[in-house]
């Protein structure tokens, strides 16, 4: 944490142009307020003005914030890559002052775009980006520009190439928000679970895996299931992702995801001792998302359309954390020859939801029964849990489930 003492330098990696500030207020003003962008411009001109060293405590005394305040809004600046922060030790830092996006590079990244349309709303997004729309339609035209060989003779010595190869220079309209979504842990993740030979994956298609994931809230490895069910190897080089395909599946999971988030608030982890079926199928159950273990049940094949209709059922509509589902799912394939017939599905969901189900022992302890029932009470419960699964008081515990007639 800074000191109020601290030495603070300044540093840029961009050119700071006057127009771009336009952009500052039109696309940037709505995600990091007023304060913001103040802030923002006040470093710029520290720097014009060749102040390169200042000390923490003027700088928040000439900024007219106070300490916490200037500490807050210089860390959403810092989330949005507009500057960068290092220490050194606990007096000594270093701000670096990143480029203004234009509003081509500002819209193309996914989570810039999103953040956006949330805060002002699509009439007035929409707006602002046909404001900044060029027209370049040259349609009947022919392109009679000079080439670089019309007017050059390419002699140059190829020595030149490698002077200053390394030299870092000011640049424009280059950023890379900072986030927990691990490109290399996505990558590992898609090597375990496929062959996809890694290099056919262009730049461009790892970043839009990379912004879906953070923009939804998905991690590196749900991120690498979609992108295999994505993946089309019959595609040209470069364009082997299914990005409408990748979006789709997103979005699906990401429901089911934002629902069992929500619940899991009120919902623990049950553990079970031993290492007997019960507790090895519970720990399977908890272990992934219900889309990952019908992958896991269907060695890895991709999922149709209806068996995602049905995970968002039961986790969005029914509100189900993922080890319930993953039970339900388990119980059903067992019962159907591997099938998923929608009816049984929403009769056993309906039971649950009647019987007032909230953890996955609760579950298996209606979907199989008296021998569930015992087999936990005896074997495999603490203490704790078997005074709770002792309590029978309006559960069914028929050696077999009432759907199953």
């Amino acid at each position: 944490m800074e000191d109020i003492k601290s030495i603070f330098k300044i540093k840029s990696r961009t050119l700071i142009a006057s127009e771009y500030n336009e952009f500052l207020f039109t696309l940037y003003l709505p995600l990091i307020g007023y304060k913001g962008v103040f802030l923002y411009q006040y470093l710029t001109q520290l720097f014009k003005r060749e102040i390169y060293e200042i000390n923490l405590e003027k700088l928040v005394e000439m900024s007219t914030f106070n300490f916490n305040e200037f500490i807050l809004v210089k860390g959403i600046l810092e989330s949005v890559n507009l500057i960068e922060t290092y220490q050194k030790d606990s007096l000594n830092y270093i701000i670096i002052i990143n480029a203004i996006l234009s509003p081509k590079n500002f819209f193309e990244n996914e989570v810039f775009k999103g953040l956006y349309f949330s805060k002002v709303g699509e009439e007035e997004a929409k707006k602002i980006m046909l404001s900044y729309k060029i027209d370049d339609d040259t349609n009947g035209y022919k392109d009679i520009s000079k080439s670089i060989n019309d007017n050059f003779v390419i002699d140059f010595d190829l020595k030149y190439l490698d002077v200053e190869k390394d030299l870092k220079l000011v640049s424009t309209n280059k950023t890379k928000i900072k986030d927990d979504f691990d490109d290399t842990k996505l990558l590992n993740s898609i090597k375990e679970l496929s062959n996809i030979y890694i290099p056919s994956i262009s730049n461009d298609e790892l970043q839009q895996i990379h912004n879906f994931g953070v923009l939804y809230g998905l991690n590196e490895k749900i991120m690498a299931e979609i992108t295999i069910d994505s993946y089309n190897p019959n595609n040209e080089k470069y364009h082997k992702i299914d990005i409408d395909n990748l979006i789709s599946r997103v979005k699906s999971e990401a429901i089911t995801t934002k629902s069992y988030r929500k619940r899991l608030k009120k919902a623990e982890y049950e553990k079970v001792s031993g290492d007997g079926d019960i507790s090895k199928k519970l720990e399977l159950y908890q272990s992934m998302s219900p889309v990952s273990f019908l992958r896991f049940r269907q060695n890895g094949k991709p999922l149709a359309e209806a068996d995602l209709n049905i995970i968002n059922y039961l986790g969005y509509d029914m509100e189900f954390e993922n080890s319930i589902i993953n039970a339900l799912l388990d119980f059903t394939l067992n019962k159907n020859n591997e099938q998923l017939p929608r009816n049984y599905i929403e009769k056993i969901a309906t039971t649950f939801a009647r019987n007032n189900v909230h953890s996955c022992l609760d579950a298996l302890k209606i979907l199989y029964g008296k021998k569930i029932g015992k087999t936990l009470i005896n074997n495999e419960l603490n203490e704790k849990q078997k005074t709770l699964y002792n309590d029978n008081s309006d559960i069914n515990l028929d050696d077999e489930p009432i759907w199953n007639d």
